[in-house]
Formats: C-alpha cells, structure tokens, sequence
C-alpha cells in the first residue's frame, strides 16, 4: 500500500512539473538599436455631454521618434518631434480647427494657439528602459513659458507640459516587470490631461505574424485618480457645497513584437460619469459623461509630411524589424 501511494505521488509530481514546462514564459523587453528612427500616429476623440450640452474634440498627431544613444545599463536615449498635429472642437461657443500640415488656425484662443505651435517647433528627448520606464524628460520649456504667461504658476506650468507631453509614451508602456505567461496579469498607468488611469493588464495569447511573436494584451480599466483640470473643477463644486461621485469604465488592447522588442500599438475606450448634486442653491443633479477613445500606432513606413513654413520634413525610413530574421 505504501509503494503504491509512494508511486501515484511521483507520478503527480512529474506530470505537474510536465505541465509546469509546458507553459512558455514571455520576457517582454523593449530592444534598441541606435539610429534608429520610428514613426508613431496618434488618435483620440472625445465626447463630453453635461445636462444635454454636448461637446465633442478630436486630435491627431504624427512622431517622429529616434534612438540616439543606447547606454550600459540598457537605457535608450531618445529624440522626439511632432511632424504633425490636427485638432477640431465642436462646443456651445463655436467651432475650432488647427492643421499643421495645412496652416491652418481657426477660432483656437491665443494661448491654445501658441502651445500647438511650440509643440510643433520642440525638440523632446528622455530615456526609456527595456522594461518602458521612462526618465529624464526635456524639451518642454516653451509649452512650461506659454502656459506661466496664461496665468499659470511656475511648479503648475512645468507639471501641466510634461504630464501632457509625456502621457503619449506612457501609453505605450504596457510591459510587465517580470516574464509572464498567457493569463498573467499586472498593472499599467497611464498620464494624461484628466489624470492617472490604472488599468490592469492580461496576456491574453501570443500569435505569430511574419515569423514574429506578437503579444497581445488586454486592458481593463481599475481605477482614475484625477488630475489636471478635471480636479480643479471637481474642488470647485465640493467647495459650493456639491457632492460628486464618478464612475469609470474602460477597456482596451495593446499589441507587442516580442521578437524585435517593439511596441506596435494600443487602443482603449473609456467612459466617465460624473454625478453632480446638492449645493447651497439646492441645484437639481447633473449627470456629466464623458466618452473618451485613443490609438497609438506604429506606422510601417516613414510619413512624407509638408509644413507651409517649413521645408519638407526628413524622414528617414526604417526597415521593417519583421523583415529581419
């Protein structure tokens, strides 16, 4: 009875470290090469409806991205420009439009105005770890000058440029901080003009694509801690008395090349509902909903892109990381 006990628990033992084997593990690192140049195309929409005032806003933007440097401690040194930036707004008090490509400004306020300009005419750079992280970013003194001049402080200017300027690499950074298998989960945040998102993130499978690995991940959305204008206003009504609770949900799909170490592109949506009620007036309750979208994409080849002051931008082509083998 014993050996036959001792013999079934070997026999579990080794078809548990047969299966333990089975389950590949994915180390999703970032690879760099220097010189190498990248473009991304960014898109986002939002819809924003308050007591049947609605407002919708859309943007685009072309980067250009390249890796300068890659250090010991295999940290890449990066070099970014904005080749290209398309804006358009629909609210209560009219329409506004901006195309770089274009030359074109419409109904945008001076300041507004001025920060597009500045973003287009700066250079950012930042280093970036194998694992996403980001450090050291710079470049973003004209965006800090412009929005001081508006009436900013000088700490709220420097904060304001780069959370907004930084938020289109975090995006990107969905990595985890160790290797995973198909089901893992781990958490990702992400900066932007409303705030910190927390999503939580799954390996959902790995497929091959041109005899490459490409990781997909889902996201689903945990939590917002807001920031930015969203907090200035949420204070503003809690101070008149108000009491505001929010809802948020969001999902997405992030898309990388394990075997070149690259990002590919993400995609999310999200919906945040605020309710606003109370107050010393006794105001009825509103209900704020706010319908956001984005995508950031790795566009496979290099965008030939014209600015009317400017001569036509370079914009050297990389080979495909497909293609090497």
């Amino acid at each position: 009875m014993t050996r036959g006990l001792m013999t079934g628990l070997v026999l579990v033992v080794a078809f548990g470290l047969l299966v333990a084997e089975g389950e590949e593990t994915y180390d999703l690192k970032l690879k760099f090469k220097k010189e190498e140049v990248n473009h991304y195309k960014l898109k986002g929409a939002v819809e924003t409806d308050q007591g049947g005032m609605a407002a919708t806003q859309s943007n685009e933007q072309v980067l250009r991205v390249e890796t300068t440097d890659v250090g010991e401690d295999g940290k890449a040194s990066m070099k970014m420009h904005v080749l290209k930036m398309v804006h358009k707004a629909e609210t209560m008090m009219g329409k506004q439009s901006f195309d770089s490509e274009k030359g074109e400004s419409k109904g945008l306020n001076e300041t507004t105005e001025k920060i597009f300009k500045a973003v287009l005419d700066s250079e950012f750079t930042f280093k970036i770890a194998p694992n996403g992280e980001m450090s050291e970013l710079k470049g973003f003194g004209k965006m800090a000058k412009i929005l001081k001049e508006a009436g900013l402080t000088e700490e709220q200017a420097k904060e304001v440029a780069e959370r907004d300027g930084g938020q289109v690499m975090s995006a990107l950074n969905v990595l985890p901080s160790r290797p995973v298998k198909i089901g893992d989960k781990w958490e990702h945040k992400t900066k932007g003009t409303g705030g910190i998102m927390t999503w939580e993130a799954t390996l959902k499978e790995v497929v091959e694509e041109e005899g490459h690995k490409i990781g997909v991940i889902a996201l689903k959305l945990k939590s917002v801690e807001f920031g930015g204008v969203f907090k200035r206003v949420m204070a503003m009504w809690q101070k008149m008395g108000m009491k505001v609770t929010d809802k948020s949900e969001g999902k997405g799909e992030a898309r990388f090349d394990i075997t070149a170490g690259r990002a590919l592109g993400v995609t999310n949506k999200v919906v945040i509902t605020l309710e606003i009620g109370g107050g010393a007036a006794g105001a009825p309750a509103q209900t704020v909903k706010i319908d956001a979208k984005s995508s950031v994409e790795l566009m496979k080849e290099a965008p030939k892109i014209v600015r009317p002051e400017k001569k036509e931008q370079p914009t050297p082509v990389t080979p495909n990381p497909r293609e090497e083998k």
